[in-house]
């Protein structure tokens, strides 16, 4: 394929399949699939169940925690890589950094379900990077490999390829023809394709195309193969941006890029990126979708026309910072969603019940919050040469916060950490924009004091702290007087009356993996812990511990 000349010969690597975590059904997704002939009743158990699974976040039982951690895997909770090495470890969620973490991630959660994200676990679903079969090119019409990956003892390995009937999707997802049945197959000649879904590129079209314009640049399909949520309805696809042609998009008042055989200025480039940045309609298309869907869903819901142009016009806003083409929103068609439902009996709306019923109830069942002390098996009475510069440093650190939140407009004095969980969760695209550059620099920050945790012991072992007894032996050491220090501030700090105090125990996390190792070496030498946590269901193993970082 030649698209453009370039001298550029270097080849970047953007994105990589990797393993993925299950699916979600969201608002877009739930209106789809009860269009298409899935019983509320199905999308209700798993709401159930993923308002179960948040209680269980502070349930106070290591088991259920993890394995509700194990299936949460999500950009806005990267805090549970430190949790789920934490409780292995045989930390106890009693320990108050990892209660107070896990009563913001369920609060977190409660929050998007009673603001209409309906953000609901599914089992037997998962995101893939979606790939041509373009070396074998076996793949008949209609046909899919899917070979996902499981978590086993910690490590990633490869599972059995899925075989039988598959429904697969993209968001955003407005159209019923959106989600394709197709089958999935099992081909020795793919199995080096792991978590990733395969389509042929055999066929009058191919399948991406088909779910709201996609392609195989990068973007990420959901695949089903939950038998309860396999519709059994299947529309034709849309139409999609790419086929239409510019006389047919102008009935939408869509704006018909210059031609692109002629060179490109750079003031050009910069009134292009100022008109996308502010003429993005795609929220404004999925809010009025979600309000005529509400009014038609007792007729012809999804299929209503003012709802089938909606979905049009996605399809092209998805591609507008490609194609150049714009689509404004018609007057008739922008009307925002007031949060209540016209219809009380759709599927959103009896989600939106359930939520509201069930989360007061859940929050009233939390295990209280511990008293702010330091895990006593994390505090070593050797590690006092370490605690003054310890204490020193998290002073230090805490002030480094203020700053970052202070330079990107975070008007809220008593912001903390936990308010990092929020990324990418706020109304206003500049919000978004600038939660994603505050969390940029609190990691950057976080890397900057491990760096100076380890520096001394890099210039006396080199390479070989990693592996050195001594130098390990020393480690867990100085991160226990970290551990310490970071409490000792907190402490001041809630003496103070300042609830950013938590930043203070973000230090006192930092060296997790030290203190980790700590916990399982206690464990190992303590056959009573040691059958404790094995009752639990907890296996310890030094092999699970990381070097995860904390956002």
């Amino acid at each position: 394929m030649h698209k453009f000349p370039s001298h550029h010969n270097r080849l970047e690597v953007m994105e990589w399949s990797k393993f993925a975590p299950e699916g979600h059904l969201n608002q877009q997704l739930a209106i789809l699939l009860s269009d298409l002939g899935i019983h509320n009743d199905v999308m209700e158990r798993q709401c159930l169940r993923s308002l179960d699974d948040l209680k269980q976040l502070t349930s106070g039982d290591p088991k259920n925690v993890l394995r509700v951690l194990r299936g949460s895997e999500q950009p806005l909770i990267s805090i549970g890589s430190l949790l789920r090495c934490a409780l292995l470890s045989g930390a106890p969620c009693s320990e108050y950094f990892i209660s107070l973490a896990l009563e913001r991630l369920q609060e977190l959660g409660l929050k998007n379900f009673e603001s209409h994200r309906n953000r609901i676990q599914m089992p037997e679903t998962r995101f893939f990077i979606g790939v041509p079969d373009a070396e074998v090119r076996i793949l008949q019409e209609g046909e899919v490999f899917v070979r996902p990956s499981y978590m086993q003892n910690g490590e990633c390995r490869p599972g059995k390829p899925l075989v039988g009937p598959v429904a697969v999707t993209r968001f955003p997802a407005l159209h019923p023809g959106d989600v394709r049945l197709l089958q999935a197959v099992d081909h020795p000649s793919l199995h080096h394709m792991n978590d990733c879904v395969v389509f042929p590129t055999r066929g009058s079209r191919d399948h991406p195309s088909e779910m709201s314009g996609g392609d195989v640049d990068g973007d990420h399909f959901l695949v089903i193969w939950n038998r309860e949520l396999l519709p059994p309805l299947c529309h034709d696809p849309g139409v999609g941006s790419d086929a239409l042609a510019p006389s047919e998009m102008a009935n939408y008042g869509a704006i018909i890029g210059e031609d692109p055989s002629k060179p490109v200025t750079i003031d050009e480039i910069k009134d292009f990126f100022i008109q996308y940045v502010e003429n993005d309609q795609l929220g404004a298309i999925s809010t009025a979708f979600v309000f005529h869907w509400d009014v038609e869903s007792q007729d012809s819901g999804s299929l209503s026309p003012k709802c089938l142009r909606l979905a049009e016009l996605s399809s092209f806003a998805v591609d507008a910072a490609k194609t150049g083409k714009i689509p404004k929103l018609p007057p008739d068609l922008n009307i925002a969603f007031r949060g209540e439902y016209v219809n009380k009996n759709n599927i959103l709306s009896r989600l939106q019940f359930l939520a509201m019923r069930l989360s007061d109830q859940i929050r009233s069942e939390r295990v209280k919050i511990p008293e702010l002390q330091p895990y006593p098996r994390l505090v070593r009475e050797e590690n006092s040469k370490y605690l003054v510069e310890a204490i020193a440093l998290c002073e230090q650190f805490v002030e480094d916060l203020v700053v970052i939140f202070t330079q990107y407009r975070t008007n809220d004095s008593n912001f903390d950490v936990f308010d990092l969980l929020t990324l990418g969760r706020s109304k206003r695209k500049e919000g978004f924009r600038i939660a994603q550059a505050r969390a940029a620099e609190c990691i950057s920050l976080f890397q900057r004091y491990l760096n100076v945790f380890e520096q001394e012991f890099y210039e006396k072992f080199g390479t070989r702290m990693h592996e050195d007894p001594l130098a390990q032996s020393d480690m867990s050491i100085k991160a226990s007087a970290w551990y310490e220090a970071g409490y000792f501030i907190a402490q001041k700090l809630r003496a103070e009356q300042k609830s950013y105090f938590v930043n203070a125990l973000q230090f006192a996390w930092l060296a997790h993996e030290h203190l980790e190792r700590m916990l399982v070496e206690q464990t190992n030498e303590d056959p009573n812990d040691a059958e404790r946590i094995s009752r639990s269901g907890l296996h310890v193993h030094p092999r699970f511990i990381r070097h995860v970082r904390i956002v």
